[in-house]
């Protein structure tokens, strides 16, 4: 037994244990977040609420200092834990950055960041904006720090205008570019921070996607103004040295400084609004503009861009161009796909031959997938108006001309390397386009219909010979049985004469003698025997008839059916009353249902009269919808069914008649009780062969 101190002892440590475990799991769930029932009072708590938690509109009062208003409709707060933003009736556009709030209202979930749905808003005094935090693009990315007060630095790359009376700036850091959205309308000042390295401070924000996932980081602010240009562009975009195309992007020491560079080239092609492209000695280049107007190829021009790393090559982003010169239109590189492959001619002029495999026509532009060495690759055309038309059969010849443009990059090699995994081709005009030769008359087109002819044709054949094959497997088997139908009816014709030519001859000619013997016999006794035997006799002929009749009669017509079954009972009745019936129409009975409904009923009066010394029998045919029901009943003695088999041995008319309509597909009934008669019914569908 233990101590009543051991037990309060035990109980003790339980509750503790059990308290322990409950704050385990309420500080579990509630990481993260905070108490339902409290009040948020930082930005810090706003931001770990969940989105669904936050739907719940938690309490919320807040100090925080202004750091952006768009556009009246969202002011966004910092305090010392973060950045935070509230919407509601409160909001005023009277609000300006630098004003310390107190907000109060409840949560909600916001696209990205849960915010504060405002009640009351009160001002409580004009200070300085937060310090920025000086952030990375990959923390922009990263969006932890969404809706603070940062400072990122970079190259201007792009001042456009956009809606709304908004200006975007596009701003390089390092090899990755990301927009600084300015609300308030682009003016020409604005141009002088392209190539400038500037420090912007803003809110950091994003685009977000409906599934609460940041998309890209931009950076909001309120004025140009708040841009600080750390080291001016250059007054003219030209003023620099001209660089060689094959210099762009190699090793220097002291790095890539992420400015402008200077190139001249010829023109060898362009894409209207899209691209130019140039060559330089037997170097080309991809240049890439926000307007180009049509150039043509010859043109010398000089291009100001910002060198990047394209899917091969060097490319020029953000360029602006002008015509300097006009020369010889420069003459395509022949080539073959292997030197292609090399990587040496991205953005270069180039010609080679190849074989169309497919042309696709679109309203402006159209797709060639060609064949050449075994690899397989693309080229376009835009459409213009004033084009000839243009349409090639697939296995036709040609030698394309155009820029070679490579679309993916193999890098994975041991020696540092990278060549050209596949390549486009830029077509500049129809011209481009010289057929060597047609198409033989046995295109892959047109072998794969004529095969599909051959095929379509051996299916029929196949399909037709599977189907007479089933249809002579048919007719052999009707054949068969009929065959073996006719050799069973006449082995059965020819039991049944020789049987007639024996043993019924016989047994009239017995009972002839009996019937003249009978009035020659005076002793009682000795007539008595001779009259049983007389009776004997004439039972047999009875039965030996009937047998002669059923080996003969297989073929039973319907329409006599009445007729046969009253014969049969007119044979075999004796004293016997034997009364027939018939409902509906015999003739729908097939022949050969109709047979075993005559010998059924045969074998059921047989019986009656035999074995149970019946009176009267009735015989009743039903020709219904779907099955006829033949009934024969009679007066007789009847027996016990529940005491086993009405069949006597040596007796096999019962199992006759069993057999007989099972092979019908029908059933055999049979009802009887002492003293009470027999009733044999026979149902069977119509239809079914016997």
């Amino acid at each position: 037994m233990k101590s009543l101190g051991q037990i309060n002892l035990n109980a003790i440590r339980c509750w503790m244990v059990g308290v322990l475990i409950c704050l385990m799991v309420a500080d579990v769930k509630g990481q993260g977040s905070v108490v339902t029932n409290e009040v948020l009072r930082t930005a810090l708590d706003i931001r770990r609420v969940t989105p669904e938690r936050a739907t719940n509109g938690l309490p919320v009062e807040v100090v925080g200092v202004v750091t952006l208003v768009d556009f009246g409709r969202t002011v966004f707060l910092q305090d010392e834990t973060g950045g935070t933003f509230f919407k509601g009736p409160a909001t005023s556009s009277g609000l300006q950055p630098g004003l310390r709030l107190r907000v109060r209202g409840k949560t909600f979930p916001g696209l990205y960041v849960p915010g504060i749905d405002a009640d009351k808003v009160e001002v409580l005094e004009q200070g300085p904006l937060p310090t920025p935090r000086k952030v990375s693009f990959d923390d922009l990315a990263a969006g932890r720090f969404n809706y603070e007060w940062v400072e990122l630095e970079g190259i201007g790359r792009q001042v456009l205008g956009v809606p709304q009376d908004r200006t975007t700036l596009l701003l390089a850091v390092g090899v990755r570019k990301i927009e600084v959205q300015v609300a308030e309308p682009m003016d020409a000042a604005h141009q002088k921070l392209v190539d400038a390295r500037v420090r912007v401070r803003g809110l950091a924000a994003g685009f977000i996607n409906d599934k609460r996932q940041l998309v890209a980081p931009h950076i909001r602010i309120q004025r140009m103004q708040e841009v600080e240009v750390l080291e001016p562009a250059p007054a003219d975009a030209f003023e620099r040295s001209l660089s060689p195309l094959n210099s762009l992007l190699r090793f220097a020491p002291d790095g890539f400084d992420g400015h402008r560079v200077k190139v001249q080239g010829v023109v060898t092609a362009s894409e209207t609004g899209n691209a130019l492209f140039l060559r330089d000695e037997d170097r080309g280049l991809r240049v890439l503009a926000r307007e180009v107007r049509r150039l043509e190829p010859g043109d010398v021009v000089e291009v100001s861009g910002f060198p990047t790393m394209g899917t091969f090559s060097a490319v020029l982003e953000d360029a602006v161009y002008r015509r300097v010169a006009r020369t010889n239109a420069p003459e395509a590189v022949v080539t073959t796909v292997r030197q292609v492959l090399r990587g040496t001619l991205d953005a270069n002029l180039i010609s080679l031959e190849a074989t169309v495999v497919e042309f696709l026509g679109g309203r402006t532009e159209i797709g060639l997938l060609l064949q050449s060495s075994n690899e397989v690759f693309r080229a376009r055309l835009e459409r213009s108006e004033g084009d000839t038309p243009l349409a090639l059969e697939a296995g036709t010849r040609i030698r394309a001309t155009g820029v070679c443009l490579v679309e993916q990059a193999v890098s994975a090699t041991p020696n540092f390397s990278s060549s050209a995994r596949s390549f486009e081709l830029l077509l500049r005009s129809p011209g481009d386009i010289v057929v060597l030769t047609q198409p033989p008359w046995w295109t892959p087109a047109r072998l794969a219909y004529a095969v599909g002819i051959v095929l379509l044709l051996a299916l029929l054949a196949l399909m037709w010979a599977l189907q007479l094959s089933a249809r002579v497997k048919t007719q052999t088997a009707i054949i068969r049985q009929g065959v073996e139908k006719a050799a069973a009816l006449e082995e059965r014709q020819r039991i049944a004469r020789e049987f007639h030519d024996t043993l019924e001859q016989e047994l009239v000619g017995l009972s002839l003698r009996l019937d003249a013997v009978v009035p020659r016999v005076e002793e009682p006794k000795a007539r008595g025997l001779v009259e049983a035997t007389r009776k004997l006799v004439g039972r047999l002929q009875v039965e030996a008839r009937e047998f002669v009749w059923n080996l003969r009669g297989s073929e039973v017509d319907p329409a006599l059916l009445r007729q046969l079954i009253e014969r049969s009972a007119a044979d075999m009745a004796g004293e016997v009353k034997v009364t027939m019936e018939v409902q509906g129409d015999l003739g729908r009975i097939p022949q050969s249902l109709a047979h075993p409904v005559l010998r059924i009923a045969q074998e059921a009066m047989a019986n009656a009269v035999k074995h149970a010394e019946a009176k009267v029998v009735t015989v009743l045919i039903e020709v219904q919808e779907a099955q006829v029901r033949l009934l024969v009943k009679d007066d007789g003695k009847g027996f016990d069914l529940s005491k086993g088999s009405a069949v006597k041995p040596g007796h096999f008319g019962l199992q006759g008649m069993q057999e007989r309509a099972k092979k019908a597909g029908g059933e055999l009934r049979l009802a009887s009780e002492p003293g009470k008669g027999t009733a044999v019914e026979f149902i069977a569908p119509l239809g079914v062969k016997g």
